[in-house]
């Protein structure tokens, strides 16, 4: 399964916290859900309307990239499995949640550290097969678990607690599996003036700010693949991460030996 513009969210394997970026076929069936508004018209204004759409993806996320902050809010279905994602990043790192399904992660990264919160259910299918899986996803559970990214299972935890490789990893995905793009029309999301371009791949639309840095503003399925989709906002509004406190932290390392 691949990322696109549509869908940089993420998905449980049976092994656990191994983190997948996931598009199906069929891209999602779920409702955006970050409440954000949008008007439609089929102008075309702002600086940013006359982006080229063969450099469409560097453009967007070189400006995203440069950004200090960001909010991002998602939710579809992959596999008929619903899916939800609202994180915010910053430069000194991320925190929000992601759901799958009824799981729930709370996540929390600065620096070289991350940590997740969830049931012991969740721990016991990450533990896997040891003897004592249960009674050591029970020790886990009440923490914030700091988990070990240098190891394949956790590494991809780090898209969605550290900004710089939630855009180079969304960046990498949008340019290899989206395209070539075609200009739309003209929208309002959340009252910035946007510029709609349409992937003619799968018709999906992404939004753009019509004018200053191309920063992306929503992303649409089609209608024929559910409408589900995402939203950035919070461009460069302060923001540090809310991280736990030092006495709520166990090492995954310390516990699952």
């Amino acid at each position: 399964m691949a990322r696109t513009w549509f869908t940089p969210v993420v998905t449980l394997t049976v092994a656990g916290l191994a983190l997948v970026a996931c598009s199906s076929g069929k891209k999602s069936d779920g409702p955006l859900t970050s409440g954000s508004r949008s008007t439609a018209s089929t102008g075309s204004s702002g600086n940013n309307a006359g982006l080229d759409p063969n450099n469409l993806v560097a453009q967007v996320f070189a400006a995203v990239g440069a950004a200090q902050s960001f909010h991002v809010v998602g939710s579809g279905k992959d596999h008929d499995m619903p899916y939800s994602l609202d994180v915010h990043f910053g430069n000194g790192g991320g925190s929000g949640y992601f759901s799958q399904g009824s799981a729930r992660f709370d996540l929390a990264g600065h620096g070289q550290d991350t940590y997740v919160k969830t049931t012991a259910a969740n721990w016991k299918a990450t533990i896997g097969t040891k003897q004592n899986a249960y009674e050591l996803a029970l020790t886990l559970a009440p923490h914030w678990v700091r988990v070990p990214t240098t190891k394949q299972d956790f590494a991809q935890l780090l898209d969605y607690v550290d900004k710089d490789h939630f855009v180079a990893s969304y960046r990498e995905s949008a340019a290899s599996q989206s395209g070539p793009f075609a200009k739309g029309g003209t929208a309002t999301i959340d009252g910035t003036p946007a510029v709609a371009y349409t992937d003619t791949k799968d018709n999906s639309k992404i939004y753009v700010a019509a004018t200053g840095a191309p920063l992306l503003l929503k992303v649409v399925s089609s209608a024929s693949d559910g409408g589900g989709g995402l939203t950035i906002t919070d461009y460069n509004k302060p923001f540090s991460p809310t991280l736990p406190a030092p006495n709520e932290i166990v090492d995954y390392t310390s516990v699952v030996k």
